[in-house]
Order: C-alpha cells, then structure tokens, then sequence
C-alpha cells in the first residue's frame, strides 16, 4: 500500500511554520518524526494535502521555564 500524493514542507523557522498552517488550514498536518501521521495516511485514515516537518524546528529545540515554572 502507497502513500497517498501531498506536499513536504520544512519551514525554517516557527512563524514560517504557523503561516502554512494557516494558509492550509485542516488540510495541512504536523510531522515531528513519529511515525503515526505516514501510517494514518497509508491506510488512508488522514489524506492531507501538506505534511510540515517540524523537528528541526530552532524554537522546538528545548523547554525553557516561565516565572511559573
């Protein structure tokens, strides 16, 4: 079983990110390097149109704590 077409984007920065996501909308889904979102377009559970890669994203990098904590 294939995966259905779709585009690949990694965005170079958070706000490139946050862009296409609203310029795609729901069409559009988020790879950070799991696995489920390829299996769920496999099985034709999900058929988005723009997968963004998100792992090599600079400010998803680390955690870092607010005055909250």
């Amino acid at each position: 079983m294939r995966l259905p077409r779709f585009e690949y984007r990694k965005p170079a920065g958070l706000e490139a990110c946050l862009d296409l996501l609203q310029e795609h909308g729901r069409r559009a889904r988020l790879l950070a390097g799991g696995t489920d979102l390829l299996l769920n377009m496999k099985y034709r559970v999900t058929c988005p149109e723009l997968v963004v890669g998100i792992k090599e994203l600079p400010e998803l990098k680390q955690i870092v704590p607010d005055e909250k904590g």
